[in-house]
């Protein structure tokens, strides 16, 4: 008989516990089918069940990943390729190819996209690698290979006067390739590093790759070789 505090005062009330419905099982006269034990196990399980043995988690429901858009992949896709032919940075390219698309999401990434890029420039503004001064000169054919011999063959007057110079598989500054660069260490993402170059604009000016405008020019010429 438990009690129950309410509004209008203290109601008593009778309730059937577990045990109480076990007594009253033993008073009625069992039946000779099977059919009316099974419908009373079914009773007991429905009303009072196993609090004590059955314990059901259920697993959290996980939202199905989105695909990214085929016409979008496929842009970002053609994006890197081009950047592979003409030299340029992937990541600008990439960039580029989100914003085309007019999504808030993708001109987030697009944003992360292009301060990696600016990363991999090397610091503050005015410092390039050798694919953003390939950039700078606006020419088809030049590559970021074919400046790097450039640079490194460069002679002035029939006098070799490098700017940069090979050891093993990487490239080092001359003396006079010290006055428009600077090397840098590079981290690998393996827990190793390694000596990069980066330059100032400049250098494009001193090894003949792009020349002030005279009074009366009204473009640069093109070179013939690189």
């Amino acid at each position: 008989m438990p009690d129950l505090q309410t509004a209008g005062g203290v109601q008593k009330c009778v309730c059937l516990d577990r045990v109480g419905f076990d007594r009253l099982l033993l008073l009625l006269k069992p039946s000779k089918t099977r059919d009316i034990f099974e419908r009373i196990e079914a009773f007991r399980l429905k009303a009072f069940g196993q609090l004590a043995e059955i314990k059901t988690e259920i697993a959290p429901v996980k939202p199905e990943p989105e695909e990214l858009d085929e016409v979008v992949a496929y842009d970002l896709r053609e994006a890197a390729q081009i950047a592979e032919l003409t030299g340029t940075d992937p990541k600008l390219m990439q960039a580029a190819a989100l914003r085309r698309h007019k999504n808030d999401m993708y001109d987030a990434c697009a944003e992360v996209l292009e301060r990696q890029a600016l990363s991999v420039r090397h610091g503050e503004p005015g410092w390039y690698n050798p694919s953003g001064l390939v950039e700078l000169c606006g020419d088809p054919h030049l590559t970021a290979d074919r400046l790097n011999k450039w640079l490194e063959n460069y002679r002035e007057d029939g006098e070799w006067r490098p700017f940069q110079y090979r050891e093993g598989r990487l490239w080092r500054l001359t003396k006079r390739g010290m006055e428009h660069g600077r090397e840098y260490s590079y981290n690998l993402g393996n827990g190793h590093s390694e000596p990069r170059i980066s330059w100032r604009a400049s250098v494009l000016y001193a090894c003949g790759l792009k020349r002030d405008l005279a009074p009366d020019q009204v473009m640069l010429p093109q070179k013939s070789q690189y």
